[in-house]
């Protein structure tokens, strides 16, 4: 298989959920730029997958799914703050502080 039809899809995907259905060339451009900008190849689909893995089941088991043989790639692989994190930290730190006001 062409590397790049799998590319090419990863791009539309990524700039349609940047811009939206509907958006005029202009934001599918500046859409597109965001992405490149920020360096999100193919790879980062392998990064952000095992980031999710670790956030949501156990190391050993998010190791075999990925292919790691050791913790220290693994960590490689997880250490990514998340949107997903960043937005969960509010509540967690009201429970964590919540028995010392």
């Amino acid at each position: 298989m062409d590397f790049h039809f799998l590319l090419d899809g990863l791009k539309d995907t990524l700039t349609l959920m940047r811009s939206g259905i509907g958006a005029t060339e202009e934001q599918r451009k500046k859409a597109a730029e965001h992405w490149k900008e920020r360096n999100v190849v193919f790879r980062s689909w392998r990064h952000r997958f095992a980031a999710y893995l670790a956030d949501n089941t156990d190391q050993r088991t998010a190791m075999l799914a990925i292919g790691h043989n050791t913790e220290a790639v693994f960590k490689e692989y997880t250490n990514h703050t998340t949107e997903e994190n960043i937005k969960k930290l509010p509540t967690v730190m009201d429970k964590a502080l919540s028995d010392v006001a």
